[in-house]
């Protein structure tokens, strides 16, 4: 898993050049959540933060339901730990569900890490259904992976010497939606899956203290959106959005991939002509605009409104401040632009806020 380069709200980002991370020391029982980095659409579940020695979870193996009509689809279900910044170590252990274009569903296990460049290595088969069980502890020349396939009794019990002496201060429980690999930012097809029921979470031999800052949604390139509920009892489930949930995380992720555009061609902004400079900003103001008429369209309950309305005119100011950048010759160097690259900046205020009203984690 590899950290994004934008900061993202729904939905602008701007390209940083690092991500910036307010991070303390912690046990299971306190945690600390950092500042918010991009958001990265390809994971599903939980990160706990701080220093972490051991990390584990009990699941039931998520069934494929569309396994004859799909075509080379991936997902995977594991726990990991990994520095906040990115880097080594990051090392990860848990299941595949995969469908090959013979429509035949494969469920197996695997791990991986830094050192074999996040390629999964297959070390045994499960079926959908099975309760299984990770473990990951670290020892004094790497890590220990445990895995367990409570119904058919496989078991993969081994040392990797890998990571030793470092100390990782993420760990995750995730539902992913695999990317390509050539190209980190576009996904896998991602099959129909049954909702993923993580339980028995731990890190360092404790239940983690979770709450929804710490969650983060999946969003699949085939239209699902994968909601982790509230962890309650130390589990949780992945399942699909619904209702006005559904509507607006469409709709935010449609404006986020046109603000992704905009913020790379905004890293070569000196290498496009004067007209394709026009164009660009024409096109993101014109996906702010179509943003905020569907946000406008959505049924949300009056008791809600506040947080709703409160992003939908800080979004016309966004496209305000577009129009008013577009008409001064947009020009990195302008007082137009800073405007606007403050207003983009705040975005994730209002966002978050909304996000929070619906139950979903923020960005």
């Amino acid at each position: 898993m590899k950290l994004g380069s934008f900061f993202c709200a729904v939905g602008l980002c701007v390209i940083v050049s690092s991500l910036s991370w307010a991070v303390s020391r912690s046990d299971a029982g306190a945690q600390t959540v950092p500042a918010r980095g991009s958001p990265d659409y390809h994971f599903g579940g939980y990160r706990w933060f701080g220093p972490v020695s051991e990390i584990s979870a009990s699941w039931r193996e998520p069934r494929i339901r569309n396994a004859s009509s799909s075509e080379d689809a991936h997902a995977s279900t594991w726990i990991g730990v990994q520095p906040q910044a990115g880097g080594p170590p990051f090392i990860q252990l848990g299941t595949l569900e995969d469908v090959g274009y013979s429509g035949i569903a494969a469920y197996r296990v695997f791990w991986s890490d830094t050192s074999v460049d996040f390629h999964p290595q297959v070390v045994g088969s499960v079926h959908a259904g099975d309760v299984v069980s990770a473990n990951l502890t670290a020892t004094s020349s790497g890590w220990r992976l445990n895995f367990v396939d409570h119904r058919s009794g496989l078991k993969f019990d081994e040392p990797q010497d890998y990571g030793g002496g470092l100390v990782p201060n993420q760990a995750e429980w995730f539902q992913e939606d695999p990317d390509n690999g050539s190209d980190p930012t576009s996904e896998l097809v991602y099959p129909q899956l049954s909702d993923t029921h993580f339980w028995a979470l731990l890190v360092n031999g404790r239940p983690p203290k979770l709450n929804l800052r710490n969650g983060q949604v999946l969003l699949a390139e085939n239209g699902y959106n994968g909601v982790p509920s509230p962890v309650h009892d130390d589990q949780f489930i992945v399942e699909a959005a619904s209702g006005l949930a559904s509507q607006y995380l469409t709709d935010a992720r449609q404006l986020d991939s046109s603000a992704t555009r905009f913020s790379e061609a905004l890293s070569g902004w000196s290498q496009l002509s004067s007209e394709d400079q026009i164009v660009t900003a024409q096109t993101e103001a014109e996906a702010v605009a179509l943003n905020i008429t569907r946000l406008r369209a959505l049924p949300v309950p009056a008791g809600d409104r506040s947080s709703f309305s409160a992003l939908v005119n800080h979004l016309t100011q966004i496209h305000q401040d577009l129009l008013a950048w577009i008409h001064s010759g947009v020009t990195l160097n302008s007082a137009t632009y800073e405007k606007l690259s403050h207003d983009l900046s705040e975005n994730a205020k209002y966002a978050n806020k909304m996000r929070t009203t619906l139950g979903i984690p923020p960005t």
